[in-house]
């Protein structure tokens, strides 16, 4: 699903800005899966179901809303997959959007 500014330039560049800074944030979310540090997957998960809608990417708000549910739950066996499932979408996304 496409936003109505999905061909403005300006929007464009907020886009790639938002996938950069999740880029840059994977790093420190693989390290607070690997401390088990679920308040901070939480958080994280909490961000991205409310800010990957913003930009159109209601699949990765969705997978921030699961994060985030799992995350305060502690289950290890939904996070895991859904840590990866995030990394292989962002990467999709990326690649779309030839960054």
């Amino acid at each position: 699903m496409q936003t109505d500014y999905s061909d403005d330039p300006e929007f464009q560049e907020l886009i790639q800005y938002y996938l950069d800074y999740l880029q840059e944030s994977l790093p420190e979310l693989k390290k607070n899966w690997d401390n088990r540090d679920y308040l901070r997957i939480e958080q994280f998960g909490h961000n991205l179901k409310g800010n990957g809608g913003v930009y159109g990417f209601f699949d990765i708000s969705e997978i921030g809303k699961q994060m985030e549910t799992a995350a305060k739950e502690q289950d290890d066996s939904a996070l895991e997959p859904l840590i990866k499932q995030f990394e292989v979408l962002l990467k999709e996304k990326r690649e779309k959007h030839n960054l």
